[in-house]
């Protein structure tokens, strides 16, 4: 299992923090849950897919299967691997 920090980034752009914790489905293939408060964002946007970006460099499409108060649970496939330092300069940090 895998677990970090991260972003996920909505259709409309919305950028939300979160800890994740997921596992491997196959060669691409990721299965797993994100903790974060989602209260801002519309429900409706969860229907879309969205873009998730871990500090340890992987970067997924995700679609969420399940919305709660505790988190949301995705699928994804990871699309890129990133260099730690590109994570943190898209984070805004030195």
């Amino acid at each position: 299992m895998f677990s970090g920090r991260g972003v996920l980034i909505t259709r409309a752009g919305h950028q939300l923090p979160l800890s994740y914790e997921y596992v491997l489905t196959g060669d691409n293939g990721r299965i797993g849950h994100l903790v974060c408060d989602a209260s801002a964002i519309d429900p409706a946007m969860f229907a879309y897919l969205m873009r998730l970006r871990c500090e340890e460099g992987v970067e997924m499409d995700v679609i969420v299967t399940q919305l709660s108060d505790l988190g949301l649970g995705f699928v994804g496939k990871c699309i890129a691997t990133v260099h730690r330092s590109e994570w943190e300069a898209s984070q805004g940090a030195e």
